[in-house]
């Protein structure tokens, strides 16, 4: 008499994992009966993900059928088959931004400090240093070696509510719904002390180690952006410590 396993017609996308990993973890789901997703469709979305890192166009895809769709590590399957029963998902959870390498330019120290502390929380890496390695930059301005370097190197940039909104949901978002606006200086911007809000200090002739703002000279629109970064930031730290998971 057979039995049945302990994922039972349970609908699973892998995504995000080494190709070796996922056969292996696509063999074991499918042993203890999930049925697994491989094309996400309305029709038939997931009921779970199982990533390593969050951001996949099918993560993408499977979320915005239904944002509430759980998302986990492989451990999670592990533990599951090893205690012999489907555990819950509460110490497993893949967080916002598991997962990802995210560096930041042009944003104050306390408002780094700050969202950086979301992005651990989250399951992310914050980077001082921007790198091939990174998976996201967040910034204020495209007129920065950093904004240059991502772009080269594919790197996708976002305005800071895109980490913000994402805390908030407890799931990564889309990055283009969060573009970076254009630069635009005017001559009077380029007096260094007002230009720093907007530029943020070239530490090293790299440009690629972290990049701060300061506030000085007369206020102007970086400046306001600035303040509202900084009231985004205060705001993200208080949605991470909700999701907890």
């Amino acid at each position: 008499m057979s039995h049945a396993g302990i994922l039972q017609d349970l609908r699973v996308l892998i995504t995000s994992v080494r190709e070796r990993e996922k056969g292996q973890l696509q063999k074991v789901a499918a042993e203890q009966g999930a049925v697994i997703v491989g094309a996400v469709t309305a029709h038939d979305p997931p009921h779970l993900i199982i990533t390593r890192r969050v951001g996949s166009p099918k993560y993408f895809a499977a979320l915005r059928l239904n944002a509430a769709t759980p998302v986990v590590t492989p451990e999670w399957l592990a533990a599951s088959v090893r205690e012999g029963r489907r555990l819950t998902y509460a110490h497993h959870r893949a967080g916002a931004f598991h997962g990802l390498v995210i560096c930041f330019s042009g944003l104050a120290v306390a408002d780094k400090n700050k969202l950086a502390e979301a992005v651990t929380r989250g399951g992310g890496v914050h980077s001082p240093a921007l790198s091939k390695d990174c998976t996201h930059l967040v910034t204020v301005s495209t007129d920065s070696d950093k904004y240059r370097f991502a772009q080269r190197y594919d790197i996708p940039c976002v305005k800071p509510e895109w980490l913000v909104a994402s805390a908030a949901a407890g799931c990564c978002h889309e990055e283009k719904a969060y573009p970076v606006a254009p630069t635009v200086l005017h001559p009077k911007n380029f007096q260094r002390e007002n230009s720093i809000m907007l530029l943020g200090e070239q530490g090293t002739s790299s440009g690629f180690g972290e990049q701060t703002t300061t506030t000085s000279g007369k206020e102007g629109g970086a400046a306001i952006e600035s303040r509202q970064v900084s009231q985004l930031a205060t705001h993200v730290v208080h949605i991470s410590f909700i999701n907890v998971y």
